[in-house]
């Protein structure tokens, strides 16, 4: 059992490097949810949450409080059991799978800014009204689409880019996000994000989208192609 002084999860902006885990782990709860099957089926191997910034401290932390779970996978026969935390993840492995524990869910909404009064609305399963002309990004499928049309598929991993695009669907594609990149020691955030950004723009299917940043350097914008310049 953890000890009662250690320090929770707090409010938005107080976890930034836990923001790209989380929306992904989020992302996968939403899946799921979607299509009416066990968060299991959509559970995050630790490569991705590596990627996405996550250190074994973290997901340590984590786990200890309850805000995730972790299983252990049989691909062959798609069981699972209880992970033990050393073994599962001290080379994270690629078969154990990690997911958000309803108090976990309720933590990660309130650090993405995707926190809701209605329990069960998400805003990569449900859209508004106002906000239906909006891109879309599928994590599963990794395909980026805007105005029914596929904008981008990625074929090989890219990370920086994927959890730009994963943030973005959690918050409902607001015009802008503040960088979710996780820092790396002896880089520079800004060259980081500016290259992803980058990244984005580049061998779109249909040219419909332009990201961009805002000239702090620490913010992300999308526009539809036509008023960006290139």
């Amino acid at each position: 059992m953890p000890n009662a002084s250690l320090p929770r999860i707090r409010e938005k902006g107080s976890n930034p490097s836990l923001r790209g885990p989380l929306a992904l782990l989020l992302q996968a709860t939403a899946f799921a949810r979607r299509l009416g099957r066990s968060k299991w089926d959509f559970g995050v191997d630790g490569r991705f949450l590596k990627a996405a910034g996550l250190t074994l401290s973290q997901l340590r932390w984590l786990t200890e409080w309850n805000y995730v779970e972790l299983a252990e996978m049989d691909t062959r026969r798609l069981d699972r059991k209880r992970a033990d935390f050393p073994a599962a993840y001290t080379s994270w492995s690629g078969e154990t799978r990690a997911v958000l524990t309803p108090k976990g869910e309720k933590a990660a909404r309130r650090i993405c800014a995707t926190a809701s009064k209605q329990e069960e609305v998400f805003p990569i399963a449900t859209r508004s009204k106002s906000n239906s002309l909006a891109p879309s990004w599928n994590g599963v499928e990794r395909r980026l689409s805007f105005e029914g049309l596929v904008v981008k598929t990625f074929l090989q991993p890219a990370a920086n880019q994927e959890l730009i695009l994963a943030v973005f669907e959690e918050e409902g594609w607001p015009r802008g996000i503040d960088d979710p990149l996780p820092p790396r020691t002896g880089l520079s955030a800004k060259r980081r994000l500016h290259d992803a950004i980058k990244n984005l723009n580049r061998c779109q299917q249909h040219c419909l989208i332009c990201f961009r940043g805002d000239g702090s350097g620490r913010r992300v914008v999308w526009d539809r192609r036509s008023v960006c310049s290139d």
